[in-house]
């Protein structure tokens, strides 16, 4: 069983791993063969997969830079390299750890591959050698506990210090110590901490810096499509590979200048300046029932709404454009805005709520008693995608605005200019947190920002064929 490393850009071999392996014997009886199973890397990927005796190697580095693809080719490396000894890869979250697990075995020939064991999330080889899947959710109980004598780590921008320590005391077997983390950068995150303590120790860590238009593998027209779907800052962190603090104003983007704009109200589908009113023909295609509007809606204690309108302009953009927000200033209930939506003449929209409890249930419900269009996920994404979704359409990293505020969303407006960072999340004492969530819900379902987004078009792809 022999290994080789080639280099995508040039063809050569860079390097090679293992031999014939004597099952009885239990050890490669010659060297590597010239008929070997050949793995094609990236040029900026060969440093971290051949970086075997580092105690600590980071690839740190943008979105499809192929720092994950590393540890895809780093653990068939590790497994030919060291027969015998047990290997530990690491992820976030359990679907993150399937992910890395379906990398590593699409890189084994099945000849290989003496078992995988998807119950304990293990693969052996028939050199004896075996890595197992962990998750760093609970630490104390999925981690602690278990040895290997390397170890594969990705996404560690988001695994804290104390799953990380309990990680590297298992990685105790074996006169070789090795640790590979793959990452994106991410202010203020544990990993900074250590990014800063791995440049201070030249011995024994190393970083291997990245960059997504190097990868060959990629081609460039996805990078045009971030730039659409991620603000300057997003894109800066996560294409760039830059650490981006997360301070000030949340909507840091927000001028009034720019995107407060009177909607112009007309019954006509072209309504000037080059904006055409598609919400219908969306609706329509989507959700397969017209509707005048889109309203988000936040369940709060003092339950508010933004109401939409989406258009195109002449440069084929989407737009979408808040025309209108209800806000109550004391306690009310679902029933008291539905009421009042109705009133302003909004009854024949879509709703996209909240998602994120049973209280969340029970207002859709009282939504579609009365006459709403109630749509949207199940569960409410993460805070952070929401907030990167409306600063996208605020302005892209285009320099592109696709979205506007008519001046009579007050509270809208005042929010968006207000709102700060606490501790790395938007500060919800400031009481603008309602009107905000609300705004998000439409734009994250429908406009969702990032590299996952971009890799599977989104809700609005057919504005674009």
């Amino acid at each position: 069983m022999t290994l080789a490393l080639q280099v995508k850009e040039t063809g050569e071999i860079a390097a090679t791993y293992g031999g014939i392996w004597d099952r009885w014997k239990k050890q490669y009886i010659s060297g590597p063969t010239d008929s070997p199973h050949v793995i094609v890397v990236a040029q900026q990927q060969l440093g971290p997969v051949m970086d075997n005796d580092t105690v600590n190697t980071l690839s740190i580095g943008g979105r499809g830079s192929g720092k994950s693809e590393n540890l895809g080719c780093k653990g068939p490396v590790c497994m030919v390299d060291r027969p015998g000894m047990e290997g530990l890869a690491l992820a976030p979250t359990y679907p993150k750890v399937l992910i890395v697990m379906r990398k590593v075995l699409k890189k084994l020939p099945a000849s290989w591959i003496s078992s995988v064991r998807q119950v304990d999330r293990e693969i052996w080889l028939v050199n004896g050698s075996r890595l197992k899947f962990l998750t760093a959710k609970n630490p104390d109980t999925t981690i602690r506990g278990e040895e290997g004598g390397y170890g594969l780590v990705d996404e560690s921008e988001n695994i804290d210090d104390y799953a990380m320590s309990i990680f590297m005391a298992c990685i105790r077997l074996g006169d070789r110590p090795h640790i590979c983390e793959a990452a994106t950068p991410m202010a203020g995150s544990d990993l900074q901490a250590r990014h800063e303590q791995y440049e201070n120790d030249p011995v024994d860590a190393k970083i291997y810096p990245m960059a997504s238009r190097d990868n060959p593998f990629i081609g460039e027209k996805i990078f045009d499509v971030m730039k659409k779907r991620m603000d300057p800052k997003l894109y800066a962190q996560e294409i760039g590979g830059e650490w981006v603090t997360l301070a000030g104003r949340v909507y840091w983007s927000f001028a009034r200048a720019t995107h407060v704009k009177r909607y112009p109200m007309t019954h006509d589908s072209a309504i000037g300046d080059g904006f055409r009113d598609v919400t219908r023909t969306f609706t329509g295609r989507r959700f397969g029932q017209q509707a005048d509007h889109l309203i988000g809606v936040d369940f709060g204690d003092s339950c508010s709404s933004v109401i939409y309108k989406l258009l195109t302009n002449a440069a084929g953009h989407q737009i979408l454009w808040a025309i209108d927000e209800v806000h109550f200033k004391e306690e009310t209930n679902v029933q008291s805005l539905g009421q009042e939506l109705k009133r302003r003449g909004y009854s024949r929209a879509v709703t996209i709520p909240d998602a994120s409890d049973k209280t969340s249930d029970a207002g859709r419900r009282i939504l579609r008693r009365a006459g709403f269009n109630v749509v949207g996920p199940r569960r409410n994404p993460g805070i952070q995608n929401r907030v990167n979704a409306v600063l996208a359409k605020l302005r892209n990293a285009h320099e592109e605005t696709t979205m506007f505020v008519d001046p009579k969303c007050r509270q809208f407006i005042k929010a968006l200019e207000s709102q700060t960072w606490a501790n790395g999340k938007p500060d919800k004492t400031s009481g603008y947190d309602h009107i905000l969530d609300a705004a998000g819900y439409p734009v994250v379902y429908l406009f969702p920002a990032g590299w996952d987004a971009a890799m599977n078009s989104g809700a609005s792809a057919w504005m674009t064929n």
